[in-house]
């Protein structure tokens, strides 16, 4: 697999320094543009994972996210995570208004 990590020291001052910031969008629009995978490391607070969303990074790693864990451990972690997370868009599903129906005429 290719990727291109982007060092810590960057992501974690990119909210108070505009270089860094610069740094960071600029790898991962490079990283894009050449089929890279980019991963932002050192994902440290909400901040950061949203300007790493808005920049378009896809991958992240960081304390952020998770705490490190051993490796026996991590399967059972992404199967609550991802639980979590079919959980999390059937509530938005089910929120959701009700479609239209276009041969309906009322």
């Amino acid at each position: 697999m290719r990727e291109l990590k982007i060092d810590r020291s960057f992501v974690m001052n990119m909210e108070s320094d505009i270089e860094d910031a610069v740094i960071v969008r600029s790898t991962v629009e490079l990283g894009r543009s050449l089929g890279l995978r980019v991963v932002a490391e050192g994902v440290e607070d909400a901040v950061a994972w949203d300007m790493l969303a808005r920049f378009g990074c896809e991958m992240a790693q960081g304390y952020y996210l998770s705490r490190p864990v051993p490796a026996e451990d991590l399967t059972g972690l992404v199967r609550r995570r991802r639980a979590l997370a079919i959980r999390d868009a059937r509530r938005a599903d089910s929120h959701a208004p009700a479609p239209v129906n276009s041969t309906d005429n009322g």
